[in-house]
C-alpha cells in the first residue's frame, strides 16, 4: 500500500474514534480517546491497516502520535496483543510497540520482555544411558531482532537449571538471541529428569534503569536403556543410496573462486539439490593425499525436506595454510554422525553411509606447496 494512502487512512480511523466523543472534525493532532472500548478498536483498525504481506510492517508516525497521547492504556493493550499467540494482530502489534517505545514506560517495556523472551532447552524426549549428547540451552525474542528497536541495550544473565539445581556455568550477555549452554547427557542417570532457563535481566530507559526476570517452562527427558531401541533410525537402504545420489554432489575447487573460508583458501563446495525425505549428519575428514594426514572439517547436518550448499573448511584455515601455497589434492570422507544426528530433535531419520570424494584440491594462493612431514 502506497505510504501516504496508508498514513491518511490511519489518521482517519484514528481520528474517527476521538470525533466520536466530541473531539473537533478532521484533527491534524493526536488526541486521548476517553472510551477504552473506542481506543481499542481504533487500535485494532489501524493496526489491521498495515500491509500483510511486510512480516514487520513499520508502524505510521500518526499511530506512534495516537499511543503516545493514549498512554497507558494504549500501550498496556499493545502489549497484551503482542503477548496473545492467538491474535492475528500480534506481529503488527509487536510492530507498533517498538515503534512506540519511547512512549512506553519501563514498567510497560519490563512487561513486554517477560512475554517477548522465549527460553529454549532443545532435547529429545529419550536419550540412551551413557551415549554423550549435547542438548542446548538458548534464548530469543519472539521474531527475532524485530522484537526490540534499534539500538537497545539488553543485557541478560542467563542460569541453567537440572532437576532443580544449577548447572554449569551462567551465561551473560547483550543482546536479543543467543545460544547460553549445552546439557551433556552422558553422566546422567537413568529416569526421568526436568531441565530449565532463568533469565535477568537489565536495561535503562528514558534515563530509568529496570530489570526484570523470566522463567521457562520445564522440558522433560529421559535416560533410558541403552539396549532399548530408539526413535532415531541410521538409512542405508538402496532406496536411500539412489536418492541421495541423484540429489548430493560435489565439485572440484574452481581457479581463481573466491570462498569465505579464508583469505587465499579456495575449497571444493557441496550442494544439495532436491530436499530428502531424511536428514544428512556428517562429520567432515579432509585426507591429504600427499602426507596421509587428515584434518577436521566443518560438519554437515541438513534436517529433512531442506536443500542446502556449502563448502568443505577446514576447523582453522589459517592454521592449514600456514607456511603454505599451491594445490593440496585431498580426498573427503563424510562419516554419518548419530551424535549430531541424535543432538536435533526434529531428526527422525538419517542417512548412516560413509561417502568418499577423492581427486580433489584445495588452492592456496602462492607457489608450489611441498608435502608435510
Amino acid at each position: 500500500m502506497n505510504r501516504f494512502l496508508l498514513t491518511s487512512l490511519l489518521a482517519f480511523t484514528l481520528g474517527t474514534a476521538a470525533r466520536a466523543q466530541g473531539a473537533a472534525l478532521a484533527p491534524v493532532a493526536p488526541v486521548p480517546i476517553a472510551s477504552r472500548e473506542q481506543l481499542e478498536a481504533s487500535l485494532r483498525q489501524a493496526l489491521a491497516l498495515l500491509p500483510e504481506a511486510d512480516t514487520h510492517p513499520t508502524a505510521p508516525q500518526v499511530l506512534v502520535d495516537q499511543v503516545a497521547a493514549n498512554q497507558p492504556r494504549a500501550g498496556d493493550f499493545l502489549i497484551a496483543l503482542a503477548s496473545d499467540n492467538s491474535s492475528p494482530l500480534q506481529q503488527r502489534a509487536v510492530s507498533a510497540v517498538v515503534a512506540a517505545w519511547q512512549s512506553m514506560s519501563a514498567e510497560q517495556i519490563t512487561t513486554y520482555l517477560q512475554s517477548a523472551i522465549e527460553l529454549k532447552a532443545t532435547l529429545r524426549p529419550h536419550y540412551p544411558t551413557g551415549f554423550n549428547v549435547y542438548g542446548r540451552f538458548s534464548y530469543g525474542t519472539r521474531f527475532g531482532w524485530s522484537s526490540l528497536p534499534e539500538g537497545f541495550k539488553l543485557k541478560v544473565h542467563v542460569t541453567h537449571l537440572l532437576d532443580g539445581q544449577i548447572y554449569g556455568k551462567p551465561y551473560d550477555y547483550q543482546g536479543p538471541q543467543a545460544t547460553t549452554g549445552w546439557l551433556q547427557t552422558g553422566d546422567l542417570t537413568e529416569g526421568e529428569h526436568i531441565a530449565s532457563l532463568r533469565l535477568n535481566f537489565e536495561f535503562e530507559h528514558n534515563e530509568a534503569a529496570a530489570k526484570g526476570e523470566v522463567e521457562s517452562r520445564p522440558f522433560k527427558f529421559s535416560i533410558v536403556d541403552a539396549a532399548l531401541p530408539d526413535d532415531l533410525k541410521g538409512l542405508t537402504t538402496p532406496e536411500a543410496v539412489r536418492a541421495l545420489k541423484s540429489s548430493f554432489s560435489v565439485s572440484d575447487v574452481e581457479a581463481g573462486l573466491s570462498t569465505p573460508v579464508g583469505e587465499g583458501l579456495h575449497v571444493p563446495t557441496w550442494r544439495l539439490d532436491q530436499a530428502l525425505p531424511f536428514a544428512l549428519c556428517f562429520d567432515v575428514e579432509i585426507h591429504e593425499a600427499q602426507s596421509g594426514h587428515i584434518i577436521k572439517g566443518d560438519p554437515i547436518v541438513i534436517p529433512a525436506g531442506e536443500t542446502r550448499s556449502g563448502y568443505f573448511a577446514p576447523y582453522s584455515p589459517q592454521q592449514f595454510t600456514l607456511g603454505r601455497a599451491g594445490s593440496v589434492e585431498v580426498q573427503i570422507v563424510l562419516q554419518p554422525s548419530y551424535e549430531r544426528a541424535m543432538a536435533e530433535p526434529t531428526i527422525q531419520s538419517f542417512y548412516a553411509s560413509k561417502l568418499e570424494f577423492g581427486n580433489l584440491h584445495f588452492q592456496i594462493d602462492g607457489a608450489p606447496v611441498p608435502p608435510l612431514r
